[in-house]
Parts: structure tokens; sequence; C-alpha cells
């Protein structure tokens, strides 16, 4: 099994609930935490995760996703959190 280094964040999308999106890199997780959202969007954790490489893939959109079988992460460790 080959893990592979990705970064997610945990955010609240104003009416509608909180998400989670990961990242290839650090320097794009940090584009989307730094974002001005007009507080539409409010980033409320960034994590480094140790993901099975097997279980993410590129969407139809473009973006990083991942099976519901990523959902067990190998590790993850807290990067950055708001309060």
């Amino acid at each position: 099994m080959e893990t592979k280094i990705v970064y997610g964040i945990k955010f609240q999308i104003q009416n509608v609930g909180s998400e989670f999106e990961i990242y290839d890199t650090l320097s794009e997780a940090d584009r989307f935490w730094n974002n001005d959202w007009n507080e539409t969007i409010y980033p409320m954790r960034m994590v480094q995760i140790s993901a099975n490489s097997n279980e993410l893939f590129i969407n139809d959109c473009g973006k990083l996703s991942y099976t519901d079988k990523a959902l067990d992460f190998g590790s993850v460790k807290t990067i950055k959190y708001n309060v």
C-alpha cells in the first residue's frame, strides 16, 4: 500500500453546513484557507493527512477527491485551526 501526503480543510459554509476538501500541496490548501470569503465560508481546521494513494483520484471537476474507504486516513496532523 503506497501512501501519499495530502492536505485537508474542514470548513463551514453559511446556511449550508460543514464540508471537507483535500489538496495535493500545502500551498493549494493555504490559498483556500487565506481566501477572502466575505463571511460565507469559514475555514475551521487544516490537517496533513497520510492517505492510501489508491483511494485518491481526480473527480470530474478536476479536483482531488477520495473514496469512502479513504475516510479511514492513516494519520492526521493538525496544521491550523480557527476557534
